[in-house]
C-alpha cells in the first residue's frame, strides 16, 4: 500500500486555500478505493507548505482531505491529520498501522 500511495501525484488545492480542486478530489476517490481495499490501515495525512507562516493552511488541507475521505466511507478514526512546514508543497499519505501494510 505504501508503493501505491506513494506513485500518487500532489492534491491540488486553490492558491492560498484549502478548498480542493477537480483534480484533488479524483486523486482523493484513488486514495479512498486503496483504503477500503485494505480496511486496517490507518492513515497520516500530512499536509505540506514552504512557508512556516502558513502552518495553519497546510493543517486545513490535510484535515480537508481527511473530511473528503469520511465522506467517502473511510472511518474518521483510521485517519490523523498534520500540517508540517516542508521544502516541497505537497499532501501525503503515509500509512501507520494494519497488517495490510505488509507488501507480497
Amino acid at each position: 500500500i505504501a508503493a501505491a500511495l506513494a506513485s500518487l501525484p500532489t492534491v491540488e488545492f486553490r492558491r492560498n486555500r484549502h478548498e480542493l480542486l477537480p483534480k484533488g478530489k479524483k486523486l482523493l476517490d484513488e486514495v479512498a478505493a486503496i483504503m477500503t481495499m485494505y480496511p486496517l490501515v490507518h492513515m497520516l495525512v500530512n499536509g505540506h507548505t514552504v512557508n512556516a507562516d502558513k502552518l495553519a493552511l497546510a493543517q486545513a488541507r490535510a484535515e480537508e482531505c481527511a473530511r473528503y475521505l469520511t465522506d467517502r466511507g473511510i472511518d474518521p478514526s483510521r485517519l490523523e491529520t498534520c500540517g508540517v512546514h516542508s521544502d516541497k508543497m505537497a499532501t501525503e499519505f503515509v500509512p501507520l498501522t494494519g497488517a495490510d501494510t505488509v507488501e507480497n
